[in-house]
């Protein structure tokens, strides 16, 4: 049995009605809470980007522990409901619960205040934000309260010095997640001689230098572009400096994660109040592709990456690190401009004296279950037998063998384990399964 125009007409109508009659009561209880008979009441306002929700949900539940005594938190929505309380990551693997969406009746000084916490999605990109209400007689207490609040979101901030990665959530928002850096560390990235070496200088060691480049009377920020087939190592090395960089914050992004230019702004934003921070853009081809058509998408996406990395806003003590498998499609004005992106490295397949080390890595890297039996000499024989592979399918060369070695409950692997294997991973290459 359908509903007909009429009925989904009264329905809408009933349920907007209520909506605004709860409203209503909402202002009613705020004003009788701030002890005002008639009048409008005042309002301050302290708004983040979306993406910091989590951390302007803390920094308002502790503020308010700490400087003041809730009478009442309250939902209006659904007839004064319990509020919306979330777990919010504050550390990889650590949790605190926080009210993300309410309003908070409390007293500041013995004055009455309510504060209204929320993400305001519609229209798009709005921000979080605390609205904090109060008898406009009480605003200077209102001020410092808002002030300490301020205070607390910038001093007590657990995003500082870590480890986080920008994840799409949905169609039109964004949101952060920490990073196992832990489990990083102890990578080995292998490149030829200088090249590491030229890459660490102008990232991790531009940032730890930073204090002294400044003296120096020169720049603190730096760009670098790593190009090269997919598999060469170009996320390895950056989990391998991230997991080297104490004390200064790592931020991921991939360009897909980007839903429009004002994520690009938020991030190099959250870079700049989180320095020294290095900056990790994965496809780089994504955001600074050559010049489309005027208003596109793509264009807006460069025009708003471009501006970030001018550093009008001043983008001291923070690197971009960005990787592309197709250096060839990279704006020029991006990719050879010093200043945006001052050093540019291809990172290639490796040579026999890479393959060499990488191969004996993986195979040092096995534990209890599965022991190799493999000399030198066999590894410098399996290596001729591995030109034009990435690092990334000697890994999984290694990876096969040893599953299959238990998978069988075979205690010993051998090199005749690594060749079956090395064999299975070319034909399925050519028949472009995997890679």
């Amino acid at each position: 049995m359908g509903f007909s125009e009429q009925d989904l007409e009264r329905m809408v109508t009933h349920v907007g009605r209520r909506l605004l009659g709860i409203r209503g009561q909402l202002q009613t209880k705020i004003k009788s809470y701030l002890r005002m008979a008639s009048g409008e009441h005042g309002s301050l306002y302290f708004s983040q980007p979306s993406s910091l929700h989590p951390l302007l949900a803390v920094a308002l539940s502790e503020h308010l522990k700490a400087e003041t005594e809730v009478q009442e938190i309250i939902n209006y929505l659904f007839d004064f409901n319990l509020p919306t309380n979330r777990t919010v990551e504050v550390g990889y693997g650590r949790e605190v619960l926080a009210v993300v969406e309410g309003y908070y009746f409390f007293l500041h000084k013995s004055t009455p205040l309510v504060a209204h916490i929320f993400v305001d999605y519609w229209p798009v990109k709005n921000p979080s934000a605390v609205s904090l209400y109060f008898n406009p007689q009480d605003q200077a207490t209102a001020e410092r309260f808002i002030q300490g609040l301020e205070e607390h979101f910038y001093k007590r901030n657990f995003y500082k010095g870590q480890k986080l990665v920008l994840v799409k959530v949905g169609n039109q928002d964004v949101e952060l997640r920490f990073l196992d850096a832990e489990g990083w560390k102890g990578m080995e990235v292998v490149l030829p001689e200088g090249q590491h070496q030229a890459i660490y200088e102008n990232t991790l060691g531009w940032l730890q230098q930073a204090e002294a480049l400044s003296r120096a009377g020169l720049a603190t920020k730096r760009g670098v572009i790593l190009s090269g087939p997919p598999g060469t190592g170009k996320t390895l090395l950056f989990k391998s400096l991230c997991a080297q960089a104490e004390g200064i914050t790592c931020l991921f992004a991939t360009g897909e994660s980007f839903v429009s230019p004002g994520d690009i702004l938020n991030l190099y934003e959250l870079a700049r109040m989180l320095k020294p921070t290095m900056v990790f853009l994965e496809d780089l081809d994504f955001v600074g592709n050559e010049r489309q058509p005027e208003g596109t998408f793509s264009n807006k996406l460069l025009g708003a990456l471009l501006a970030e990395l001018d550093g009008v806003k001043g983008n001291e003590e923070i690197v971009t690190l960005a990787s592309t498998n197709f250096p060839e499609v990279i704006d020029k004005a991006l990719a050879d401009r010093p200043g945006r992106f001052d050093l540019k490295v291809e990172i290639t397949f490796p040579g026999k004296e890479e393959r060499k080390r990488m191969l004996s890595h993986f195979l040092g890297r096995l534990r209890d279950g599965v022991r190799p039996e493999v000399s030198e000499e066999e590894i410098a024989s399996l290596v001729e037998a591995t030109n034009g592979l990435s690092g990334a399918h000697l890994a999984e060369v290694v990876t096969q063998a040893a599953s299959r070695c238990l998978f069988d409950r075979k205690p010993v692997l051998t090199p005749v384990d690594l060749r079956n294997s090395l064999k299975a991973l070319k034909e399925g290459k050519e028949k472009e399964i995997g890679f």
